[in-house]
């Protein structure tokens, strides 16, 4: 099973993703459409990723006003 990428790594490989298709005016179509797949699939990642630490936030937020309010 290989190892997840960290959430940096991922980021990093679609900014080089996005890069690409700036500085190239000319590339092999196949490849281009696989790299833009690519790259959806990396920025579904990352918003899944974006998604699960804003409810732990919140489920951390919500814990802590609980025992404040009994305070």
């Amino acid at each position: 099973m290989p190892k997840e990428k960290k959430f940096a790594e991922l980021f990093k490989e679609l900014e080089d993703i996005t890069q690409k298709f700036e500085d190239t005016t000319e590339s092999d179509l196949d490849t281009s459409v696989k790299e833009f797949e690519h790259g959806l699939e990396i920025a579904q990642e990352l918003k899944d990723r974006l998604q699960g630490i804003e409810l732990r936030v919140k489920k951390i937020q919500a814990k802590y006003q609980q025992k404040n309010t009994y305070v």
